[in-house]
C-alpha cells in the first residue's frame, strides 16, 4: 500500500482524471494483475491475439490507434509498433510510459465529459445522460487510423464517473445503469465512424460464483445492452478471483471480440 501511495504521489497525471480517481484505478489495475497473474494470462493473451489478428485484416498499415491503452497489460505493443508506422496510445492519462520510439501517448477523454461532470457533479441526471451521448470527437494532433482498437473500456467508462456524480446529489437507483449504457452506446457509434478497420473488445457479462464453483448472481453489462451481434470470439475473464472481490466469491467476466470489417 506505502508504495501505491508513492507512486500515486509522483506520477504526472491530467488534474481531473486524477481528483476522480482514474490514476488511483490504475496503480489497482496494475497491482491486482500482479497478483492474479496465472488466473489474468488467458485473458490477456486472448486479447493480445484478437489485436493482432484485427491488425492482420488491415490492407493499410500506417496509423493504429489504441483506445484505453491505459497500462498495455493487453495489447500486443511491441508487435503493433513493429506492424505499423506508428502507434497512438489514447487514455486519460498514463501510469506507463516506456515503449518504442513510433508508440505515442496522447492523454485523451473517451467519454468527452470528465471536465463537465468534474465541475459540476451536482448535475441534473438527464443532462449527465445528454452529455453521455455527444460525440466525444477526435483527439487533436492525432491523424485518420488504419485501425482503431477500442481496448475493454467500453463497459469501463462510467466506472468512476458514476460514484463521482453520485456522491453529492441523490440519484435514482437506475442512474448508473443508464448512465453506463448511454455511454457504451455512444461509445460504439464513435468507434464505427472511424476510417479504416475496428476491433472493439469489451466485457458482456460479469458472474459471482463461490468457493466451490456454483452461480451466485450474474448481471449483464453495459456492452450487451447496446445492439451489438455476438461476438467473433469469447472468452472468459478470472478479474478478481477470491479474495479479491470478497472472501467467499470469485468474481469472472465474459469478454467479447467484434472484428469490423
Amino acid at each position: 500500500m506505502l508504495a501505491e501511495l508513492i507512486t500515486s504521489l509522483i506520477t504526472p497525471f491530467p488534474r481531473i482524471p486524477r481528483r476522480m480517481g482514474l490514476l488511483r484505478e490504475q496503480i489497482a489495475i496494475r497491482a491486482r494483475e500482479r497478483r492474479c497473474r496465472a488466473q489474468w494470462a488467458g485473458h490477456l493473451a486472448a486479447s493480445r491475439q484478437a489485436m493482432l489478428d484485427a491488425a492482420d485484416r488491415c490492407p493499410a498499415r500506417g496509423l493504429c490507434v489504441v483506445v484505453g491503452a491505459g497500462l498495455c497489460l493487453d495489447v500486443p505493443l511491441a508487435e503493433l509498433a513493429r506492424l505499423f508506422t506508428s502507434v497512438v496510445l489514447l487514455d486519460v492519462g498514463f501510469l506507463e510510459r516506456s515503449g518504442p520510439g513510433n508508440v505515442r501517448r496522447v492523454p485523451w477523454d473517451a467519454t468527452g465529459c470528465l471536465e463537465a461532470w468534474h465541475a459540476d457533479p451536482r448535475m441534473d441526471e438527464s443532462e449527465a445522460i445528454n452529455r453521455a451521448e455527444r460525440d466525444p470527437g477526435w483527439p487533436p494532433g492525432v491523424g485518420q487510423p488504419d485501425l482503431t482498437i477500442s481496448a475493454n473500456i467500453i463497459s469501463q467508462l462510467d466506472l468512476l464517473p458514476g460514484p463521482w456524480l453520485s456522491r453529492l446529489r441523490w440519484r435514482h437507483d437506475d442512474f448508473r445503469e443508464r448512465l453506463a449504457v448511454a455511454l457504451a452506446s455512444t461509445h460504439l457509434s464513435w468507434l464505427r465512424r472511424q476510417p479504416g478497420a475496428h476491433l472493439l473488445v469489451g466485457d458482456m457479462r460479469a458472474t459471482l460464483t463461490s468457493k466451490d464453483g456454483s452461480e451466485v448472481e450474474e448481471r449483464t453489462l453495459a456492452p450487451a445492452r447496446v445492439g451489438l451481434r455476438e461476438p467473433d470470439r469469447a472468452w472468459d475473464w478470472d478479474i478478481a478471483p477470491i479474495p479479491e472481490w470478497n472472501r467467499r466469491q470469485h468474481l469472472r467476466h465474459h469478454v467479447g471480440a467484434w472484428f469490423e470489417p
